[in-house]
């Protein structure tokens, strides 16, 4: 099985968690937090990725986020280095947030993540965030698998 870079890019704001549906008078609807963060994350991507992946892919996502300016100069060195985590949103939902954008954009559908590959949430001592994300191809594409086949029917 191969892994082989497909695209990276950085978000360099601060991602929301994904919001569940909210219930209109007539309808289902998307917060308008997790709308415009979606937004922001897909206008990004376009500008990146060159079509949509057919195959499989990997996704690795490293979102840094600001250590509260509140904290005490312990409480700072703790979060540097893992021991505690300011309680800022849901990570899961956060990475949610993120392949639901890239739906259409850097793959097709967000079923075709197989794997999930060293997703982390780090806090930094600098005053903004960023996301770093990295999709690859996982496995074989389907090219590759046609091309073995023709090769194994000679």
């Amino acid at each position: 099985m191969t892994h082989e870079p497909v695209e990276s890019f950085v978000l360099p704001f601060p991602i929301v968690s994904k919001e569940r549906p909210r219930m209109g008078k007539h309808s289902v609807y998307t917060p308008k937090r997790t709308q415009i963060c979606e937004k922001a994350i897909k206008e990004l991507a376009k500008k990146t990725c060159k079509q949509p992946f057919t195959c499989a892919v990997s996704v690795q996502i490293n979102i840094y986020e600001p250590i509260p300016a509140s904290y005490s100069k312990q409480q700072r060195w703790l979060c540097e280095y893992g021991y505690i985590l300011p309680s800022k949103g849901d990570f899961d939902n956060k990475i949610k947030t993120i392949t639901d954008a890239l739906n259409g954009i850097a793959y097709v559908d967000d079923n075709q993540i197989a794997a999930y590959e060293n997703c982390n949430r780090m806090y930094w001592d600098e005053e903004h965030s960023e996301t770093h994300v990295i999709i690859r191809q996982y496995g074989f594409n389907p090219r590759q698998v046609a091309d073995a086949i023709e090769l194994l029917k000679r």
